[in-house]
């Protein structure tokens, strides 16, 4: 089980004993509020976001060493939610300054910038095809993408602030 806190660190347990993972992950998560954690569908990455001392973070770790893989750059912001396609091979993330963006996983590299939305987007989900991409904001929408191009497929009027979505299966 990884949890992530805005205390900071992003804590790895064993959910037979309730004990704190002897591996911790190899990062300085001081002066950082993380807000996200979520495991690749093979189990091998974790991808944390968060926001660091004036600076947004969102990295990919190995599982089984710890070792960080990578720091994504590209948000300015706080990075307040990960979101892994069902093959693993795809990694989004909603940025406070109103982008969603998709990166390939292996090799780690920007893919696309999914831009349209007003305000902060907060979430993330790729359908389970892997062929749409939605994001939530506050500015009161969800938008559907398509998950190769980056075009924005359609725009649903919400009227609230959209923390939190999923596909149905």
């Amino acid at each position: 089980l990884a949890t992530a806190s805005p205390d900071g660190p992003v804590r790895l347990w064993n959910t037979d004993t309730g004990d704190e993972e002897v591996r911790p992950l190899q990062a300085d998560f001081s002066r950082t509020w993380m807000m996200a954690a979520t495991f690749s569908p093979d189990g091998r990455w974790l991808a944390v976001g968060g926001a660091g001392w004036e600076v947004a973070r969102c990295q990919i770790f190995e599982v089984a060493t710890g070792r960080l893989v990578r720091n994504l750059a590209g948000h300015n912001t706080m990075v307040q939610d990960v979101a892994f396609s069902r093959d693993g091979r795809w990694l989004a993330t909603p940025g406070y300054e109103g982008t969603a963006r998709v990166w390939s996983v292996n090799p780690v590299a920007e893919f696309l910038s999914l831009e349209g939305h007003d305000s902060a987007v907060w979430c993330v989900a790729f359908s389970r095809d892997g062929k749409k991409i939605a994001s939530g904001s506050f500015d009161l929408t969800a938008r559907v993408w398509d998950a190769d191009t980056g075009a924005m497929l359609e725009t649903i009027m919400v009227g609230f602030p959209v923390v939190s979505l999923a596909f149905s299966p």
